[in-house]
């Protein structure tokens, strides 16, 4: 039990470091949280706080750099439904 105290200890620590890096660039932590959370099923429990931060205090990032990436990156909303 102390073992897994300690563990949720540093969890914690990680993800108020990674709430860190949401302030300093919200695009990145995006990026990995994603990663993260398939990778660290543990973590990702965890770090869970630190990813609705991400989602909370960057949502148009995330919502539109997918379309981008897909092609659209000149085209308007509006030209896209014409």
């Amino acid at each position: 039990i102390e073992a897994e105290k300690r563990q949720l200890e540093a969890e914690r620590e990680q993800a108020r470091k990674e709430e860190e890096r949401v302030a300093e660039n919200g695009m990145r932590l995006s990026r990995s949280s994603s990663h993260s959370g398939s990778s660290k099923k543990k973590g990702r429990q965890r770090l869970s706080n630190a990813e609705a931060l991400a989602a909370a205090s960057v949502p148009a990032p995330q919502s539109t750099k997918p379309k981008k990436a897909g092609g659209t990156a000149g085209v308007s909303p509006a030209e896209l439904l014409f």
